[in-house]
């Protein structure tokens, strides 16, 4: 059995989340079964052979654990030679909070630099833009599967040329 997902949209809006079970019929050729989900539970489930994990997948959805905010959390990215750098955003009181750490490569607790920033979220929740360092407008965009783009990071906040501009993925457990 393989699980297949897709985005239920209307006028540009996400409102549910549509899954395909592909179950192996009698004859052993596969049967797509929609099963869509939206904030509710259940809104059509077209095959009763997969009743249980409908219920699993609801109950799943469902469930009261918040959402991952999707820029919360500590991003890596390549700024330079002989460096590593780590972004950690944090949410504090309906802002973002953001730390750039510049550390030597083979080092991280040997501390180049360090870059301090407060950001609000954009109205279509799909990047941040505010303070970062010297700078008096950067800005963050997710840019999907785990990356996060840095835009207008002041580099010579830190004595020197950094590349701090950039893709950053994010780091998992």
């Amino acid at each position: 059995m393989h699980l297949r997902l897709g985005l239920l949209a209307v006028a540009g809006a996400a409102v549910g989340a549509m899954f395909w079970l592909s179950q192996p019929a009698p004859a052993h050729q596969a049967v797509d079964v929609p099963i869509v989900i939206n904030e509710q539970a259940i809104v059509s489930v077209q095959e009763d052979a997969v009743a249980s994990v409908v219920q699993r997948v609801s109950k799943a959805a469902s469930s009261s654990e918040p959402v991952r905010d999707p820029f919360v959390g500590t991003w890596t990215g390549d700024c330079g030679d002989l460096v590593q750098c780590d972004l950690k955003i944090e949410m504090v009181d309906k802002a973002y909070t953001l730390e750039l750490k510049i550390a030597d490569w083979q080092n991280a607790d040997n501390v180049v630099c360090r870059l301090n920033g407060s950001m609000h979220i954009s109205d279509d929740r799909q990047f941040l833009a505010g303070k970062m360092g010297s700078s008096p407008l950067s800005g963050a965009f997710l840019r999907g599967e785990g990356a996060l783009e840095l835009h207008d990071v002041p580099d010579m906040d830190c004595g020197k040329p950094f590349a701090l501009d950039g893709i950053y993925r994010i780091l998992g457990d």
